[in-house]
């Protein structure tokens, strides 16, 4: 929903950009921004480990990344599109696959 909305569609475009060339703009939006939406995902996290659902520790921020970089590039690299609902939840079944799943 939030890269559907029509004024994220106008803007992330040009916030991306900006982002890119001011460092201080970057610190200020991960800060205010990125790490209280992320927070969420770390608490879950900690709340799957503690039930025994997870086999080990995970790294929340690859987590994190998982989960928005392929709604990102989907809606921005192909230029701007609207997201079908069901793929936020496809990525959502990827990365916990991911999570389940031991590395060989």
């Amino acid at each position: 929903a939030f890269f559907n909305d029509p004024a994220v569609a106008r803007m992330l475009p040009g916030l991306l950009a900006d982002l890119g060339q001011d460092p201080e703009l970057a610190a200020r939006w991960w800060q205010d921004f990125a790490v209280p939406r992320r927070a969420s995902v770390h608490r879950a996290l900690e709340r799957a480990l503690a039930r025994g659902e997870l086999a080990a520790p995970v790294d929340p921020e690859w987590v994190c990344d998982g989960l928005v970089g392929p709604l990102l590039a989907r809606a921005f690299l192909r230029g701007p599109a609207r997201l079908e609902p069901a793929l936020a939840e496809a990525t959502t079944d990827l990365v916990l696959a991911g999570l389940t799943t031991p590395l060989t």
